[in-house]
């Protein structure tokens, strides 16, 4: 029950991420190399909200998070078949203006029967950071590579 509770609630987050970018003019979505690309960045309040037993307590290994980091997520889909892509090597970059870049992995996350990327970033102050992604398909050959501007809603 908690588990499913956890997938509406981080699901809705997502949602409303989503929709207040889309609001501001941002698109969360990027189509390439025949791989749908959707991504949301999540502040790590609304997550660290949810109960301490559930699997997120400890996902990325975190432990105590700064004020400012934001939870990134990645979904990938094959454009052809529609199907969620669950085998990839995904990497992150994101770079504030003016100061120096974070690279983490994207850590595969399951949540209730999908699959997702994700990883903790400081994100002070409300951008522009650019986030560039890294994809690497097993028996696809080569790493994708796709970049993005993001803003940090104002609060």
């Amino acid at each position: 029950m908690i588990r499913k509770i956890y997938g509406y609630s981080l699901g809705l987050a997502l949602a409303l991420a989503a929709a207040a970018s889309l609001a501001d003019g941002i698109d969360q979505h990027r189509l390439v190399d025949a791989m749908d690309i959707y991504y949301g960045v999540v502040p790590a309040k609304v997550v660290e909200s949810h109960p301490k037993k559930h699997a997120e307590a400890d996902m990325h290994g975190k432990n105590r998070l700064s004020g400012g980091t934001h939870h990134l997520v990645v979904t990938l889909f094959d454009n052809k078949t529609a199907q969620r892509i669950n085998d990839a090597k995904v990497d992150a970059v994101v770079i504030p203006l003016g100061l120096a870049h974070q690279q983490k992995p994207l850590e595969l996350m399951q949540i209730n029967g999908t699959v997702s990327y994700g990883n903790y970033f400081n994100m002070i102050g409300n951008g522009p950071f650019r986030i560039e992604l890294r994809i690497t398909r097993p028996g696809k050959g080569g790493t994708t590579k796709t970049e993005f501007e993001y803003r940090l809603s104002a609060n």
